[in-house]
């Protein structure tokens, strides 16, 4: 969030990589999207979404697609 605030960031966006190649969201990653999302409500700068790439990084999962 610092640097978002700190570069004048209009929406933010996670990201991260799971080296195993599995790209479903475990329960960390779920409730870290929340809480982010919350976070940046309150800051006024919106989530844009959160990412996790797979092994080869060929591979991606956006979270805002899941159900």
């Amino acid at each position: 969030m610092k640097a978002a605030i700190l570069s004048n960031a209009s929406n933010m966006m996670l990201l991260h990589n799971h080296p195993s190649g599995n790209l479903e969201p475990s329960k960390e990653d779920t409730m870290l999207t929340d809480r982010m999302n919350r976070v940046c409500e309150l800051m006024g700068i919106p989530l844009t979404d959160h990412i996790i790439v797979g092994g080869d990084n060929t591979r991606f999962f956006l979270l805002s697609k899941r159900k």
